[in-house]
């Protein structure tokens, strides 16, 4: 399986046998993903998010942009057709977060890589994306001039995490993690002894929702894995595209309230996808470079290297 951010992050679909083999396993592993809801999208008329917005960075990540992103495609559309919905326009247009989550998670792998601005297309889906989505978002009739504008701060992170880069970004985003994770701890032992007032915001009665945003918070923030800036960048960035789509194409979200009352929601929600993501693609990144170490031990113990016969090996030794 290809290291991830390998120059297979950047090549076009390749002819290898192995990689559509691959391709088909994430398909596969997409679809079931996407049968598995987490939580209903407000107005979303039937939407949910599922377990494949936590695994929709790690084809792109394993398979490259092009080929990731076709795997997400396939698997998004076959869920599509699973569910018996019709494949009309706004179907289409909902394809567009999770193809833009994957983006995002392989131009921010390429910026770092690349160091300051060598590439312009990778920093143009960091910065440009997120951008457009605020400014869309701000500039709607129903929104312009409301407190909602506010709203539009969470997709601040990914422009954030793409700037400060990803050891400046994940210092700050650690201890706000460590914050977060111990205000929900606080807020549901409120609940459970009955001292939180029913209209103070969030639930009256702890939530599985609540209690897996502060699990994963803390898991996200004491890992010693640098991949948080990354992973919060892209499931915000995400849930931009799928906030101004829903905006602009449900009615009934074209008011201010609405949007004011979902901020305590998103806190919760992006708590668990990008705590979810961090954990998949973090703990992949750090398997997977333990077993190329391993490979690299076995081959300097004597093991034959990457393309040689073991038999040739030892004749070309003597």
């Amino acid at each position: 399986m290809p290291r991830p951010d390998s120059e297979m992050m950047s090549k076009p679909f390749s002819s290898d046998w192995k990689i559509y083999l691959q391709l088909l396993l994430f398909v596969l592993i997409g679809l079931a993903a996407d049968q598995m809801p987490l939580n209903a999208i407000v107005g979303g008329a039937g939407a949910s998010l599922t377990f494949f917005d936590i695994f929709v960075a790690v084809p792109v990540m394993l398979l490259g942009l092009l080929n990731g992103l076709a795997a997400i495609l396939i698997a998004k559309l076959l869920s599509v057709l699973v569910a018996g919905k019709p494949l009309d326009g706004m179907t289409l247009l909902r394809l567009m977060p999770p193809l833009a989550a994957g983006a995002y998670f392989w131009a921010y792998g390429q910026a770092q890589k690349d160091g300051a601005g060598r590439r312009p297309v990778p920093k143009l889906l960091e910065l440009g994306v997120p951008a457009l989505m605020i400014l869309l978002f701000a500039m709607h009739p129903a929104i312009f001039g409301t407190v909602a504008m506010l709203y539009a701060l969470w997709w601040v992170i990914p422009i954030f995490a793409a700037l400060a880069g990803q050891e400046k970004a994940d210092g700050v985003v650690k201890p706000v993690l460590l914050v977060l994770g111990a205000g929900l701890a606080i807020h549901m032992g409120m609940q459970m002894a009955g001292g939180w007032p029913a209209d103070a915001g969030l639930a009256s009665a702890p939530s599985i929702l609540e209690l897996a945003a502060c699990v994963l918070s803390f898991g996200a923030a004491l890992a010693p894995i640098r991949f948080s800036a990354r992973a919060y960048g892209t499931t915000f960035t995400q849930h931009a595209i799928g906030s101004v789509l829903f905006l602009y194409t449900v009615p009934a979200l074209q008011n201010p309230q609405v949007w004011l009352g979902l901020i305590p929601v998103v806190l919760l929600e992006r708590s668990v996808l990008g705590g979810g993501l961090f954990l998949v693609s973090g703990g992949l990144e750090v398997l997977l470079s333990r077993m190329t170490l391993l490979r690299r031990h076995w081959q300097r113990a004597g093991g034959p290297a990457e393309g040689v016969p073991a038999a040739h090996k030892q004749k070309r030794k003597k």
